[in-house]
């Protein structure tokens, strides 16, 4: 889940690089009055499915099956042990050239909660 050039992400990819990818214009969510807030974003991945959603409405719905034989050794990666990254991702091919940007910059996390379900 991303936000960059006035987009929000809510994307998966397996193995094989292929994307299920959901891009909402930051308009639909109240232009730049959505970086004056916290918000929600929820990450469930179960066995069967990975949802993403944002302040509870549900903006990806993936398959986990559909990751089958993507993986290395032909499993399915989503079926492996993961992780959790948070990173500011400033620069690269999609964040542009950061040179221009005043540093250092705000990147305001209020909570964070992982569980495993049994």
């Amino acid at each position: 889940m991303e936000y960059y050039q006035w987009k929000l992400l809510f994307n998966v990819m397996d193995g094989s690089q292929t994307w299920s990818s959901v891009r909402p214009n930051l308009d639909q969510f109240g232009g730049a009055e959505f970086a004056k807030h916290f918000h929600t974003w929820t990450w469930d991945w179960s066995p069967d499915r990975m949802t993403l959603c944002l302040n509870g409405v549900l903006m990806n719905d993936y398959d986990v099956s559909n990751a089958d034989g993507t993986g290395p050794g032909g499993q399915n990666p989503f079926r492996q042990p993961g992780y959790l990254l948070l990173n500011q991702a400033i620069g690269g091919t999609a964040g542009g050239d950061p040179s221009n940007t005043n540093f250092p910059v705000k990147y305001r996390v209020d909570w964070i909660r992982q569980w495993e379900w049994d």
